[in-house]
């Protein structure tokens, strides 16, 4: 998205090959810089694309974007995740006290990833995994009867949905020891 106006500018004509050449390495670009362990191969794309675009095709497009960008690409942070995972998988029945209870969550979300961002026991971890524990600790901070149910809200049907509609293991390995942390480091804040 920031890349295409500077093409406005240079009044360059982009045809239909050339966007779908710029679409997928802008996706690669982004499937690199948000996921950095999940990567296609220009030469996975170049098979893809039957052959329309070789592996140099999407390398070279992915340095002119990086160049045009001065390489100013950033991961989503966990507090970027935690507001899509809360819009997408918090049920809620659309009533002012819900939505409020999520933005409660929401508050209590930003207060954790502010603390956790310097964190060196964090660092390596998947942003959406620190995410999902913040929640998790979110929840349970924000819950006056320990996070199990909050109105109408669920910590299990959180869970439910973001296992049924991501990668992320919430009950793994990885997002445990992140709300392990959380939890003891950070509780009282």
């Amino acid at each position: 998205d920031r890349y295409l106006p500077l093409l406005a500018e240079d009044d360059a004509f982009v045809g239909a090959d050339e966007f779908q050449l710029l679409c997928v390495s802008a996706l690669r670009l982004a499937a690199k810089s948000i996921e950095p362990s999940c990567r296609f191969t220009a030469e996975d794309l170049s098979q893809m694309s039957g052959g329309t675009f070789t592996r140099e095709d999407f390398d070279a497009t992915e340095y002119q974007i990086l160049m045009a960008l001065g390489w100013r690409l950033n991961p989503p942070t966990p507090l970027t995740f935690a507001r899509a995972m809360l819009d997408d998988h918090w049920p809620i029945d659309g009533t002012e006290e819900d939505l409020m209870r999520r933005e409660d969550v929401y508050a209590h979300c930003q207060a954790l990833t502010g603390l956790v961002v310097a964190d060196a026991s964090l660092v390596g971890k998947r942003a959406s995994s620190i995410a999902t524990a913040v929640i998790l600790v979110a929840a349970d901070r924000a819950s006056e009867n320990g996070g199990k149910n909050m109105g109408g809200f669920s910590v299990d049907q959180f869970c439910e949905s973001l296992e049924n509609h991501t990668d992320i293991i919430v009950r793994g390995a990885d997002v445990s020891t992140c709300v392990r942390r959380l939890e003891g480091a950070y509780w009282r804040c």
